[in-house]
């Protein structure tokens, strides 16, 4: 036996097997949905609602990768062409599909040029913090052939405030004003953000069918908690219809980013409610106690506590994220036992309306102080009424 040949039918073997495992895998049978938990994870501090994809259903899809070079790991990718076209190897100089759809109109004033095959994923958003980012590869057939001949193939992430109608496009070089676009970002222009696909020892090669891409970019911008707005992410062909052009969106990584101070919500709360005491504030919660009193021995939320109650479901249905703890008192007429349960029935009674207003009763929590801590005396009757009451934490 020739123990050189069987050493060589081995390393290629290996080698094969590294550029198999390395290869980019492209599911396209995953619906909408799946689409969208897997582009926001369920704590990204954002909510989101209208989720929709315009354009070819072969455009988008779930990818994973196994070649580090490639820097992002899985996520969404829209392609102008097919997204199965993007797996490698790269051994096709230029590779692409017409697919026959229409361009964008917003993407004609970027690339200045005639644009095709426009693929467009789409979503309102309520941020929970003061900013959002999140994380993109573009990749292009167009490199480096195509570089300033025409043809620059382009994408955008337009925010559209929904209050001031102000639209910007999101996807700029770092620190810059230039759009991501073939001419922009290449071998010449802005190198450090560009990486050539042509070295068949690298695994990168084997993973993806495109010439060339970029470094895994962030984008991100300031906004304003819990303040509507409109994300577009677009890409399309430029010039042609056929070398295609894709970008890759890093899974669950769009994510309101920012911070958010408690404090910020005490004007929110005394303008939201009539009469409201401010017990506690800080940088994680708020605990306010409102006009709400209950008749003796009764547990039956009064008729003229219900514009309270609805604003404060109407604020919690906005603030998404954020919890509630409802503690109910008692006067002191009756055993301490007794008490504590009716007092804890008055706290249950509110948190089953504003469960019928559509808040989970996960973010509600409910206790029964009894006739701890009362805020006026029990001698008299007004001071007796004062004390059957329920105070609220926000946190």
């Amino acid at each position: 036996m020739n123990w050189f040949k069987v050493f060589i039918i081995l390393v290629v073997f290996i080698f094969q097997s590294i550029c198999s495992f390395g290869q980019l895998h492209v599911d396209t049978t995953r619906n909408i949905k799946l689409f969208e938990n897997l582009f926001f994870a369920p704590d990204c501090g954002v909510k989101i609602e209208n989720f929709k994809v315009t354009g070819n259903i072969f455009s988008i899809g779930y990818f994973q990768n196994h070649c580090g070079k490639l820097q992002i790991e899985k996520g969404l990718i829209l392609s102008t062409g097919y997204v199965m076209d993007a797996i490698g190897p790269n051994n096709k100089t230029n590779s692409g599909e017409k697919v026959n759809f229409s361009g964008d109109k917003d993407l004609d004033l970027i690339s200045k040029g005639k644009t095709f095959d426009a693929i467009i994923l789409e979503f309102d958003f309520i941020p929970n913090s003061d900013s959002i980012a999140f994380d993109y590869i573009f990749a292009s057939e167009e490199y480096p052939e195509y570089v300033n001949k025409g043809v620059n193939d382009s994408f955008a992430f337009y925010l559209f405030n929904e209050k001031s109608k102000e639209k910007i496009n999101l996807a700029k070089l770092p620190n810059s004003s230039q759009a991501i676009t073939v001419d922009n970002i290449n071998s010449i222009h802005n190198s450090a953000f560009f990486i050539s696909n042509t070295d068949k020892y690298n695994c990168l090669f084997y993973s993806l069918q495109f010439d060339g891409l970029t470094t895994k970019l962030s984008t991100g911008y300031k906004v304003n908690p819990y303040q509507k707005y409109h994300i577009k992410i677009c890409i399309s062909d430029v010039g042609d219809g056929y070398f295609d052009s894709a970008v890759l969106l890093n899974a669950h990584s769009f994510r309101s980013a920012g911070t958010f101070d408690f404090t910020n919500l005490t004007d929110t709360v005394s303008s939201m409610l009539e009469d409201v005491e401010i017990i506690k504030e800080d940088s994680s919660q708020i605990l306010f106690m409102p006009n709400i009193e209950f008749d003796f021995n009764s547990f039956i939320i009064n008729e003229n506590s219900f514009e309270t109650i609805n604003r404060m479901a109407l604020f919690l249905l906005n603030h998404f994220d954020l919890n509630i703890e409802i503690n109910g008192y008692s006067d002191a007429i009756g055993s301490d036992d007794y008490n504590r349960n009716l007092s804890l029935k008055r706290a249950e009674s509110i948190a089953a309306y504003l469960f019928s207003k559509g808040i989970d009763t996960n973010r509600i929590e409910t206790y029964g102080f009894g006739s701890k801590n009362p805020v006026a005396e029990n001698n008299t009757s007004i001071g007796r009424s004062k004390n059957r009451r329920v105070s609220f934490k926000i946190f």
